[in-house]
């Protein structure tokens, strides 16, 4: 951020720069109002991970899709259309929980994505390894518009899905 004197309203009264992205030149008669949207983000769709489990994250998803598209086009395709995400995973002595939420603007997108999901997951459930592994015990619910995928593993898969991660056969 730079900011010169007040010499003049039209004049530029500060220049927000972010890396290479952008830069975003402010007339001393816009400073307030666009201190409170880029300093202290007031318009901005605030995101904040759940408060659960020992691993919780949150994101925008269309910043996600553009980023998946190329390496994994079936996982953006089936979010494309939402909003935003949610997950959370937890594990102790009765094995893995772990749920993604991911929000659509309407109940059929979600039920759209819940398809694609389930696709997805039946094909991954085939593969040898941890990811075979996770995608056999997940599945893939929609409750109104959000869908909802959840991972569960015993006691037992969770200690396999450990020895096989840690390089050991997977059986």
């Amino acid at each position: 951020m730079i900011a010169w004197p007040r010499s003049g309203e039209s004049a530029p009264g500060r220049i927000y720069a972010r890396a290479d992205d952008w830069l975003v030149f402010v007339s001393s008669a816009e400073l307030d109002s666009t201190e409170r949207v880029i300093e202290e983000r007031v318009a901005d769709e605030h995101v904040d991970p759940p408060d659960r489990g020992m691993l919780s994250l949150a994101a925008r998803v269309p910043s996600l899709v553009s980023v998946l598209t190329p390496s994994f086009p079936v996982a953006a395709q089936a979010l494309e259309g939402a909003g935003a995400l949610e997950a959370s995973a937890d594990a102790d002595d009765r094995g893995l929980r772990a749920t993604l939420q991911v929000r659509f603007d309407d109940d059929p997108g979600a039920n759209q994505a819940r398809d694609r999901a389930r696709l997805l997951l039946g094909v991954l459930g085939r593969a040898e390894g941890p990811v075979g592994r996770l995608a056999k015990g997940a599945t893939a619910e929609v409750v109104g518009p959000t869908m909802v995928v959840k991972i569960e593993l015993d006691a037992q898969g969770l200690a396999g899905l450990v020895r096989c991660v840690g390089g050991e056969p997977c059986d």
